[in-house]
Order: structure tokens, then sequence, then C-alpha cells
């Protein structure tokens, strides 16, 4: 099975469970309200229990093994109300919408277990789908570039559907000027640069190997104030960070290596589809335009926002050289 075959659909199931969740709670206060209005202060109490009761068989049950229950309350319902001298034939129309709501709560409260039922079964076959995968670079120690992209745009139209903001930095790892790495010498310093950037960022952050000299690292529910502290983090971690050479010496990788950063920000105030990795990009060829000569890594942290409301302003934020 290949990385690309691995398909979620969260937001188009997340959107039918909260329809199903909001018609469901809909359907029951108005349930309620009808029985409120029906029955007398002796006798409503007895029907809300039987209804809550009944309602909470069919969300455990779910629409197809709580059907026999459903009907049998119902039934119960009607035996009640003649029990209790309540089903006039007077009112008699009054009784048939009672009965109507409570059958249709019963039949949204199982539709809501059902879909609830799909959601957590795509899940846990994704999951176990995502286990079969080799989703890392057993070499850098990151997740691989087809993952973590499929990551990057499910956290893209997450974020487009609810309007939620989030960051992507991307992070160029080459040589310094005039000099080149050996094979085992890039891999090194690669995994040096990837487990200071794990090492500092936040659980809920994602990074993950864009290309073969570009980590990417994306930041979930993150607006460009808490995104500027994950990047001066990472600035200053790098600055100290250490690789162990193949004759055992231990270096700072900025004797080695130059950093150029890339930053894009969706402000969660656009419906449009969104491409952060194509405004990462634009800003990482701006860092290497700008940030020339022997600098270790970027002097200042620009951002690119995409959102309706778009800051035109870049973002100036002084980083340790």
């Amino acid at each position: 099975m290949s990385d690309n075959a691995l398909e979620i659909r969260f937001p188009d199931q997340t959107q039918r469970l909260y329809l199903a969740l909001l018609v469901f709670a809909a359907t029951l206060l108005a349930t309620a309200l009808v029985i409120i209005n029906n029955n007398s202060m002796r006798t409503v109490s007895i029907f809300l229990f039987l209804l809550f009761f009944g309602t909470g068989i069919m969300l455990a049950l779910g629409m197809v093994r709580g059907v026999l229950v459903a009907f049998f309350m119902i039934s119960l319902w009607i035996a009640v109300k003649q029990l209790l001298g309540v089903w006039e034939t007077i009112r008699l129309l009054d009784h048939i919408l009672e009965l109507l709501l409570v059958g249709l709560t019963f039949i949204f409260a199982g539709r809501y277990h059902d879909r609830l039922h799909v959601i957590l079964k795509t899940y846990l076959e994704n999951q176990n789908r995502l286990k079969q995968l080799d989703l890392e670079d057993k070499t850098i120690g990151l997740l691989k570039p087809s993952i973590g992209l499929l990551r990057l745009n499910e956290e893209e139209e997450r974020s487009i559907r609810y309007r939620r903001p989030f960051a992507l930095i991307l992070i160029l790892v080459r040589p310094i000027s005039d000099s080149a790495w050996e094979s085992s010498e890039r891999s090194e310093l690669m995994r040096a640069v990837a487990t200071g950037i794990k090492d500092t960022t936040r659980e809920t952050d994602i990074p993950f190997l864009a290309t073969d000299n570009t980590i990417a690292i994306i930041l979930p529910e993150t607006e460009i104030g808490g995104a500027n502290k994950v990047v001066n983090n990472i600035f200053n971690r790098m600055t100290a960070t250490q690789f162990v050479t193949s004759s055992g010496n231990s270096l700072l990788i900025q004797t080695r290596v130059q950093l150029r950063f890339g930053f894009a920000a969706f402000l969660g105030t656009s419906a449009a589809k969104v491409s952060l990795m194509e405004e990462a990009e634009n800003s990482l060829q701006r860092s290497l335009e700008i940030n020339t000569g022997d600098l270790f890594q970027n002097v200042f942290i620009e951002w690119q926002t995409v959102g309706e409301l778009a800051v035109s302003t870049p973002l100036f934020e002084k980083a340790t050289s």
C-alpha cells in the first residue's frame, strides 16, 4: 500500500455528525415542550422519563438494534396514557403529534449513534492503516513528505471549514558557503536539526521532511503571536544544537550548516482554499534573497499571511544569531 492510498474524510463526516446532533437536539427539545404542554403536572414527569429513557437506549443501540425497542417504547407510551386515563379522543390530534415527535426523537437519536459509530470506525481503520504504512524517514527521524503533506492538507481543510488559524514553517538546511557535505555528514546534520526541532516544538505541532534538505513544521490552532514564540524557541535551540561527526567529535551545527526559514500563516478569516506550502516557499525564497553571506540563520521573522484580513505589514522580531 502506498502512502498516497491513505484517504481521510473526517471533515465531511464531522459535519454530518454535527448536523445529526443539531437535528436530534432540536427534536428532543420540541418533543419535551409538547409533552409538557399536553400533560398535567401529575403525569408530565412520567412521560418525560419515558422520553429520556427511550432516547438513551436509542443512543446506546442505534437504529438497527434499537428499532424494536423504539416500537416497544411507543406502545408502552400509549398504554401508560390509557392506564392514566389521559388518552382523550377530544385531544386525539395532540396525542398523535406527541407520539410522532417521540418517534422522530428516537429515530434521530439512533441516527446520531450511527453517525458517531461511522466516525469512530473510520478513525480506527485509518489508525490501523497508518500503522501499516512506513510513515517515518528512519535516517532523519521525521515523517515522510507524502505523509506530512497529507497532514498539511487535512489541517488546511479543517482550518478553512471552522475558520481556525494555523501556521507553517519551512527550514532549509544547507552547507555553509564554500563547503560541501559528505553523504554521511548530511544525514547526521539533518538528524541533529530534526531532533532539535522535535525537542523544541509542542506536542500538537507536526514536523515533517518536506524535501531532502527542507523540514516543515505545521502549527495547528496557532496565530502569529504564538507561532513567533515557537520560531524563537527553534532559533535559540539551533544556536546550541550539536552533532557528532563520524570521527566521534561533537561540533555545533552552525560550523557546518546555514539555516533559512520560510513562514506562512492562515488567519482563520477566509473560506477560500489556501496553500500554505506555496506561501511558505515564497517566504523562504525571500529569505534566501535577503539573508546572504555567512549568516547562520534568519535575522528576522517575516510572515506570509493568508486570508481575507491578511496583514500587509510584516511582523519583525529579532532572533538570536
